[in-house]
């Protein structure tokens, strides 16, 4: 029998990954300035110190915490898969791929990247994939939660 491989999963997620990447590039290299719609929406680019909402940490202590997270969440969206639970294995796909490309830019520039101002906030595709995650995770029936 031929083995399952979750080769869909981890394409779409490294397109994500890319697009991410990409429009941080852009954000710090490219189109600086900011543009604003309608006073809640627009490009904005920003450099983001802390955790969620801007809360301050130390990067140290976030990178250090980060790696085995993004660890478990590529192991268990794998173990997911290959129980054939697939909506669970997409969700956790989509929240280690937000918090993969998160962790490179603490690497890489000591700070998250944002440029997408939503009202008052400003967030990136990775917030959005790790959003999107979770709540694909936690309203699943077959989820953990509801079990």
């Amino acid at each position: 029998m031929l083995e399952k491989k979750p080769t869909l999963i981890f394409m779409t997620c490294g397109l994500f990954l890319l697009l991410d990447q990409i429009l941080k590039w852009q954000a710090l290299h490219g189109w600086r300035g900011a543009v604003i719609f309608y006073k809640f929406f627009g490009w904005y680019p920003f450099l983001n110190p802390g955790i969620a909402f801007s809360l301050p940490a130390p990067n140290w202590l976030i990178v250090g915490l980060s790696i085995p997270v993004i660890g478990l969440m590529y192991f268990l969206s794998r173990a997911m898969y290959y129980e054939g639970r697939l909506r669970q294995a997409w969700a956790l796909a989509f929240i280690f791929t937000g918090a993969l490309s998160n962790l490179a830019d603490r690497i890489v520039y000591q700070h998250t990247v944002d440029y997408v101002r939503l009202f008052t906030g400003v967030v990136n595709v990775a917030d959005g994939l790790i959003l999107f995650g979770f709540a694909m995770y936690f309203f699943n029936r077959k989820s953990l939660i509801f079990k």
